[in-house]
């Protein structure tokens, strides 16, 4: 979220996807107030809104380096305008229905309550998408609710890509101990919630960021770093983003 923060990086993309061409020109560069970083995400943020109803993510969360208001960013992007190009939904239904055959999966019927109740109602495909993440997810007693704070903490990316790869990556070496599942000790952060209504993504956010601070909190900070750097990795080895589903 850190390289994300002023607003230039995020502008340049939407200008790219939306063929506004004129945003660059709007963006005070190089901004080092947190004014014009504020700005900058503005200006993103409104040339979106006139094409799609924005959901509630705020420009000073981003520019704070909430990495849930980035994630939600960057995932409304992607949904508008890359989800149709890129998933296959016969496939994924398919992928869907052979997890749930799976033993492992059907003993674990607590988990699977509580990760199943949350759809994307406005997208199939999206929706198809998250389901085959919390089938994938359950058999590691991982829930997931959504593609923003589902995925903070790494641990989803981490368990996606071993249960295709497992030789790629250990599952011993994800790291666990992270602010979303420390589930007793989690506040959300009520400036950095997004609810979304109608047709746009559903958003039902699993706890947030500890509020207690000290060794644990920094613990855990660092576990997720580590499992976002070993996702991304173990990516690379791939050759970048991979197909999963097979």
């Amino acid at each position: 979220a850190v390289d994300l923060r002023d607003g230039v990086r995020l502008t340049r993309l939407v200008e790219i996807y939306t063929g506004e061409t004129t945003l660059s020109a709007q963006m005070r560069v190089p901004a080092i107030s947190r004014l014009q970083k504020i700005h900058n995400m503005e200006v993103a943020m409104k040339a979106m809104q006139q094409r799609f109803p924005l959901p509630a993510i705020h420009a000073k969360a981003i520019v704070d380096g909430s990495m849930q208001a980035t994630l939600s960013f960057l995932w409304y992007i992607v949904s508008r305008y890359q989800i149709d190009q890129f998933i296959d939904a016969n496939l994924l239904r398919r992928e869907i229905a052979s997890i749930k055959q799976k033993s492992s999966y059907r003993e674990k019927t607590e988990l699977r309550r509580a990760s199943g109740g949350f759809m994307y109602t406005g997208s199939e495909k999206i929706s198809l998408l998250l389901q085959w993440c919390q089938v994938v997810c359950t058999l590691y007693n991982v829930e997931v609710n959504n593609f923003t704070v589902s995925f903070a903490d790494g641990r989803v990316l981490c368990y996606l890509i071993h249960h295709y790869h497992p030789d790629l990556l250990d599952a011993a070496a994800i790291r666990s101990n992270t602010t979303l599942s420390d589930k007793h000790d989690l506040t959300l952060d009520a400036e950095h919630i997004e609810t979304f209504r109608g047709d746009q993504w559903a958003a039902t956010f699993s706890p947030g960021i500890n509020s207690f601070g000290g060794r644990t909190l920094k613990e855990q900070q660092a576990n997720e770093r580590h499992n976002f750097r070993m996702a991304m990795d173990k990516v690379g080895l791939l050759g970048g983003v991979p197909v999963l589903a097979s």
